[in-house]
Formats: structure tokens, sequence, C-alpha cells
């Protein structure tokens, strides 16, 4: 901006890094002082429905299992009453007994404060890669364990930025290494580097430095195995570079560009057999397309899209939504967010109509003959958008667990199933184990809330037209035989940084859905539910006061309207920016009691 404006903070005085301004720290206990006094009526009604959330939570639970690589793992996270951090155990093949990986509560006894920021077992399962951060300040140490006997190794890498991943690995050699990021002054990532099992952290090497202060790094191998991804990413650019870790060590092998950072330009790519497939941005097409590029051309002037199979193709999920041989065209009403890599398949993961979706692409078969077009494995042999029991869900790829969600549970390149996660407002959320296949879907587990009945909720999707004639989407719950037409509404929203606020489970609304209240989310301008335009023609810069000027507000009266409820019946908001928050008090006092009015909760 210029010139620059500036505004007097009437609240700064109230900034205290060190946490030790006697004043402010006595301003602080006598607001909590006044807080409490003032909702010293409502503590009875607050510890019952504290008392119900405990009670439906299982605290002895075992997650989905999960296999991880070709050589017979399985993995499973596993909870414990009494005890406050996850415990992972695995088996191998058929064995009945589980073996303890990491017990994160033993790693967290000495410390004040854990968080575990990654997990990684190497290639041959005999390693584990973990990070820890002992301090909350987000700064992590990489530890190493031995899964044979269960010693800690003496490599330890301090100072990262949590995440880990194993590089080029030879288990007849012992030759071992990894990669992480490390932070700059302003705790920006900045760096990332490779290190040798058994050497120490100072002769590690930096493989990508990046300058910007836009832009952070980070770096992940591709579904395959055979490379590791580099990327350097700001809010609107990224750049991607490569190494081919299945070639040799890092130290062998060069760092690859893709393709150079232009402004606005943003891709992902992933590997199958000779080709990347990259979601990109280009073009306009700010809901990304899917686009395909062979190994030895992977630059954007060697992108071109993904082909049907000529005369389409066969067996399997053909004609289920989509079409056999029929290419995955780019659609202005879809959205594409992220992409997995299978042997014969690729996941895309996005919106459609403002919902969540998933869409599952069968490839054309790998070929062995050297003589055959190198394109033709490449192509696109089926399609098929995935079904669910309510289409105002949230349906996402699994993790391994809530209590170690930095582990995805589809560590299998070699497979015809896929783990997705499924919930709504009135289901909690249910793994299913789904046949890519045959486009069947076998539900696995469902996360067990003690004393719900789901058959006794609804749910429903309506639309509010706000003041520029958009149509916006409100997402409700409430409990059949509980609602009544004078009956209150919370009313939560986002709107902000392209982040969805999709209708998802909570057993903390259970309690107060069983006392009348309806659950509203309002999906409006700045998340990503209706597309990327969503955020980026409706909700971002300039156009950022469709999310503040109104529309939030005008939901809030048309909730009022629709529910008949009284002034003090109605709360808004939670989950929402602080800004918002301001902007429903503002208008609270334009609203009057004859308009139902607004009350801050």
């Amino acid at each position: 901006m210029d010139p620059p404006i500036e505004r007097d903070d009437d609240l700064f005085w109230l900034r205290d890094d060190d946490r030790k301004d006697p004043a402010i720290i006595a301003h602080l206990e006598a607001e909590n002082a006044h807080t409490e006094a003032h909702l010293a009526h409502v503590q009875p009604l607050a510890k019952r429905v504290y008392d119900e959330i405990i009670g439906s939570i299982q605290e002895t639970d075992d997650d989905v299992p999960f296999r991880w690589g070709d050589k017979g793992h399985t993995y499973m996270v596993r909870t414990v009453k009494g005890k406050a951090y996850p415990i992972v155990v695995r088996k191998i093949d058929e064995a009945k007994d589980w073996e303890t990986v990491l017990d994160v509560n033993a790693v967290a006894a000495p410390l004040k404060y854990c968080s575990v920021g990654s997990f990684r077992p190497d290639p041959s399962h005999e390693l584990l890669a973990y990070s820890i951060d002992p301090s909350g300040y987000e700064t992590y140490e990489v530890r190493f364990k031995d899964l044979d006997t269960g010693a800690e190794l003496p490599d330890v890498i301090k100072g990262t930025a949590g995440s880990v991943s194993w590089g080029h690995c030879d288990a007849s050699t012992k030759y071992r290494e990894v990669y992480y990021s490390t932070q700059d002054d302003a705790h920006r990532p900045d760096k990332v580097w490779r290190h040798v099992i058994g050497t120490d952290q100072s002769k590690d090497v930096c493989v990508l430095h990046e300058p910007d202060e836009l832009f952070n790094v980070g770096f992940g191998k591709t579904s395959s195995g055979r490379f590791m991804l580099i990327e350097s990413e700001s809010t609107e650019t990224n750049e991607v570079h490569y190494v081919d870790i299945a070639a040799g060590p890092g130290v062998d092998q060069s760092l690859t560009l893709m393709q150079r950072r232009r402004m606005g330009h943003r891709y992902y790519p992933e590997h199958r057999g000779d080709h990347w497939f990259v979601l990109t941005n280009r073009d306009g097409r700010i809901n990304f397309d899917l686009v395909r590029a062979r190994l030895t051309r992977p630059g954007e002037d060697g992108w071109a899209s993904v082909p049907g199979v000529p005369g389409g193709g066969g067996e399997g999920c053909d004609g289920v939504g989509g079409g056999g041989g029929a290419p995955f065209q780019w659609s202005e009403g879809r959205t594409l967010e992220s992409m997995s890599a299978f042997k014969d398949f690729l996941v895309l993961e996005g919106r459609e109509g403002g919902f969540s979706a998933t869409w599952v692409l069968r490839l054309a078969e790998l070929s062995t003959d050297g003589d055959v077009d190198a394109d033709a494995g490449a192509c696109i042999a089926s399609w098929h958008k995935t079904s669910w029991p309510s289409q105002n869900c949230c349906v996402y790829t699994s993790v391994a667990s809530g209590n170690l969600s930095c582990v995805g549970a589809n560590q299998v390149f070699d497979t015809d199933d896929v783990m997705f996660s499924y919930q709504s407002l009135t289901t909690p959320k249910t793994v299913y184990r789904y046949d890519m296949r045959t486009a069947t879907a076998t539900v696995v587990k469902t996360t067990p809330v003690k004393g719900y009945d789901a058959d006794k909720y609804a749910t429903t999707r309506m639309e509010v037209t706000v003041r520029d004639g958009t149509k916006v989407p409100v997402s409700l719950a409430w409990r059949k035989d509980a609602k009544t037409p004078k009956g209150p509404m919370l009313l939560s929203g986002y709107g902000s940084y392209g982040v969805s606020n999709d209708p998802t489970f909570s057993r903390e609304d259970v309690p107060l859905m069983d006392r009348g209240v309806v659950m509203a989310v309002a999906h409006v301008r700045g998340g990503g539910e209706m597309g990327r335009h969503w955020y980026e023609k409706e909700g971002k810069y300039l156009t950022k006061k469709n999310t503040f000027n109104g529309e939030f507000t005008f939901i809030c009266v048309w909730a009022i309207r629709m529910t008949s409820c009284f002034v003090n019946r109605f709360r808004g908001c939670r989950g929402a920016p602080g800004g918002r928050r301001l902007e429903l008090h503002r208008h609270a006092r334009h609203l009057g009691p004859k308009r139902g009015g607004l009350a801050h909760g």
C-alpha cells in the first residue's frame, strides 16, 4: 500500500512476548474472573454437557489396521484408557500378536510437552524415523529407532520443521538416507537437507535453499516411492524439483526442476510408470486440470491432456458415472484438490456442485514391451465418481488415526483397494475399504460414540440468497424429536483462505441437539466449498468484503426468521476469524429486537 496507512492499535499494550508483565497478567486474571462470575449460573448445565461429551468417548479403542509397503506389514494406532498419547503397533502377515512400534506415552514421559510431527518406517521396516516437538514451538527433533531390537539410534537431528522422509535405502548394505527441512529465524521452512544414517548432522547436505521469504519449502515421496519431490510454495505460486532416489544414493543424483515458477501458477505432480500426472491451474483453470507428461519431458511444454483408451475399455468400473475409455475432461463445476497414484489407478479428491467428492480413474495397463507406444499406459481406461450415503458429507482418503494424522492409511502402491473416510453432521467418521476396480465400498469401522443413535437425527442443506443475489449454502442438523419451531440455533462459519468448512460430525454437538438446538454451518464466500472461485474470485483481496460485508450477518437474519428465534435464543458464531465476530457485533446494533436481533456467545 503506497502510501502506507497508519492506525493506532488500542490493544498493543497487551502484547507481552515473555508472558511476565505483572500488569498484563493481572488484567487477564481479572477478565477470567469476570467471565467465571458472569457464567456461574450455567456451570451446572455446562458440567452436565461436559460429562455427556466425555461419556460418549470410548477411551480404549483400536483404529483401522492398514497395510504398509510390500513386506507384509500391517500397522494400527491404539488408544488406551488413562493414557494421553497413542500407541502404534504392527504385525507381519497373518501373525496374531501385535508388537509395539512406538509408544508415544513413553516418549512423552520425561517431557513437559510432546507432539509427533512425522512417523515413517524405512522401506525394509527395520528402522523407524519419527519427529517430536518437545517445547510447543513447532521445532522438532528427528529420532530413529531399530524396530528389531527396540533400541534408539544415536542419530538425532535437531532443529527441524517436523517432516521426515526416507530417501535412497539399501537394506543389503545398510545404507539409508532421510530428507528433512529446517527453518530460518522467522520460523519459515527454507532449507531441505539429506542425512545419511550413522553420520553426524554437521555432515548433512543442503539439497535446496529457498531464499525468497514469500515461499516455504516442503518435500515428500511420490506414491510409487521412486522420486523425492521438493517444493517451494507461496500462497499463489509454487515450483517443484525432484530427485530420482531409486537410482542410487542422493549424492550421486541431480536435483531436477520440473517447471519454473510463474506468478499465480501452481502444479502438483504424481508418478506412475513412465509418466508424470500433474494437477495444474494453468490457462485460467483455477479449479485445476489433470495433465500428463513423459518422465523424459517433465516441463510444461510436455504437458498434455490425459486421453481415454482408444475404443473404450473393457471390464471393471466402466460407465459408473463416467465412461469406458472416456477422458477425464476439465469441468468448470469441478475442483480438483489432491491426487494419489496407484499402480493401476489415480484417485482424485475435490469438490463438485459445492459438495466434497472423490473420483477413481482406472489407467491402461503398463506394458513391458519396449515396442509399444510409450504413452499407451498413460491413458484412462475408465473413470467414475464415488457414491456415498449422503451427498452433503465430507469424504477423503483416510489417515491412520485422528491421533496420528501425519500418517496416511493408504501405503500400498500395487493394490485395488483404497481407504476412504466419510462423515456428515449426523454420521460419525466411518472408514470404508473401497475396491477401485469394482466400485464397491465396505464399512471397516465407524468411530464409536457411546449412546448415540444416528436414526434420531436429521440433516439437510439449504441455500440462502444474499444481497447481491449469490446463493450461499447452509448445512443444518437437528434431533428429530427435540426440534421446536422457536428453538435455538448455533450457527458457525469460516470463509477464509479457501478452506472448506465441511459438514463433519462433532460429538460436542450431540448434547446440544438433544436439547433442541439446531446446528447450522454457513459455507460463506472466502472458503472453498463451491470451488476455487468461491475464494479466488469471490472472497479474496478486494472481494473479501463479500465475506465480511453482511454475508454472514445476512445468513444470521435468515436463520432468525426461519426458526423464529428470540434475541436470546440465537448464538453466532464459532470457528470464524475474529474480524467476522466484529462484523456480527457491529451489525447487531442495527437489527433491533423487531428483526430478531443478534446476541454474541
